[in-house]
């Protein structure tokens, strides 16, 4: 039996409903619309600034963390060796455990140090002055009250987000109002790449409707048309693939395709016999000569044909023809 739409519809309204009364929901989402309250009238040098100012929160925590590794995994190590010249004895699964636990320490009070620190610097005292200095006052006021409700957590991540933004405003954290208002009538709120590091590249996941897909290529198969002869007539065939060797191949370029009849020695033989000759009638071997022409000692000479000869083939023509004589004698 088919489920009933309604009741699926219904229930995934009764999910949502659920969802929207949970209390870390509704923690959530006052804190989103008081960040976007804050975000929306920050301007751009004030987005570089709070990117410059994480980023020395960072670094701050980073060197305190190190800082507090090497103060306690090193010194045991120092007195080791000013005692006994050696660094061997020390405990060191120990030590790394303890250093592990500084870094920890000193990595939170770096961070919290530097965030006081800058904190202080951008605290507003004074509302009076000129107008410049009512600018800079109402900068820093924007910075502190931004910097004061996000604290000094993922103090990379929020580096990283204030200059995503400083080059494309675009990319702000979008209005939670709006999203919710989006998730009530059922539509699926777009993840923002910077605050949700789960797969920020999209590599994991289904391909985007924003993003447009290349159409795959239409697989061509054979109609009734492709088989009319007036339709194919003009079209230009494809080559054939042979699987003929490589070594083939070669033998076909030069005229020499089979072996047993290329043999060069075998045609000039056959050359350098006559008419008469194959028919029994034979004659003195010098009319070898005749047959291919002029014979000049120690050159090579042209027969009738234009065929240049050397001394050596010569003789070897006339071994090969003493031969036949003497087996058909």
């Amino acid at each position: 039996m088919a489920d009933n739409p309604n009741n699926s519809n219904n229930s995934n309204n009764s999910a949502q409903v659920k969802l929207l009364e949970q209390p870390w929901f509704q923690k959530a989402y006052k804190s989103a619309v008081e960040f976007y309250k804050y975000d929306e009238v920050l301007q751009p040098e004030d987005r570089l600034s709070l990117s410059q100012s994480y980023v020395r929160i960072s670094k701050s925590q980073f060197w305190g963390g190190w800082l507090a590794f090497s103060l306690v995994f090193v010194p045991p190590f120092i007195q080791r060796y000013y005692r006994t010249n050696s660094i061997k004895g020390v405990k060191l699964a120990r030590n790394f455990i303890l250093g592990s636990v500084a870094m920890f320490i000193g990595s939170n009070f770096g961070s919290s140090y530097m965030y006081r620190k800058i904190l202080d610097d951008m605290k507003p005292e004074f509302d009076y002055g000129d107008a410049e200095e009512q600018s800079a006052l109402a900068s820093k006021r924007r910075q502190y009250n931004i910097m004061k409700l996000i604290k000094d957590g993922s103090s990379n991540k929020w580096a990283s987000y204030f200059m995503n933004t400083y080059h494309d405003p675009g990319r702000r954290l979008p209005n939670p109002e709006t999203k919710l208002r989006e998730l009530q009538a059922g539509k699926v709120p777009r993840v923002n790449p910077v605050l949700d590091q789960r797969d920020p590249m999209g590599l994991y996941t289904s391909p985007k409707k924003q993003i447009p897909q290349e159409p795959k290529p239409l697989e061509h198969r054979p109609s009734e048309i492709d088989s009319l002869d007036g339709w194919t007539s003009g079209w230009p065939e494809e080559p054939k693939k042979t699987t003929e060797s490589a070594w083939n191949r070669v033998r076909q370029q030069n005229t020499a395709s089979n072996p047993a009849t290329s043999n060069t020695w075998e045609s000039l033989r056959q050359r350098s016999t006559r008419p008469e000759q194959r028919n029994g009638d034979h004659q003195n071997h010098l009319g070898v000569f005749g047959n291919y022409g002029d014979f000049r000692d120690g050159q090579n000479y042209t027969s009738n044909d234009d065929t240049m000869y050397t001394d050596d083939d010569i003789m070897d023509m006339l071994a090969g023809e003493q031969d036949r004589y003497g087996k058909d004698n």
